[in-house]
């Protein structure tokens, strides 16, 4: 937006400078001074964080819901997958 609102004020002080050379008629120049101002008003209030900061967007990982870790709460003892010679190596 502050390159969008650079360029634009670029072109309406070109316009402003060769209005003559270029032929411009005033109203363009009304019209493009307008426009202008606009830009500049939408700028600022784009561009500010005055009123609040912004709620954080939902991730992918916050709408995703993954499975828990394993640890040694959630994990039977005995006869099982993570069960090894030792015991349950998640049980450490």
């Amino acid at each position: 937006m502050q390159r969008f609102a650079a360029s634009e004020g670029a072109v309406v002080k070109f316009l402003d400078e060769n209005k003559t050379w270029c032929g411009v008629p005033d109203q363009v120049l009304k019209q493009a001074h307008a426009n202008h101002e606009k830009t500049l008003q939408f700028r600022t209030a784009v561009c500010s964080d005055a009123p609040a900061p912004h709620p954080r967007a939902p991730s992918l990982s916050d709408a995703i819901t993954t499975p828990s870790v394993d640890n040694s709460k959630n994990t039977k003892t005995g006869r099982g997958t993570f069960d090894t010679l030792t015991g349950n190596p998640l049980a450490r």
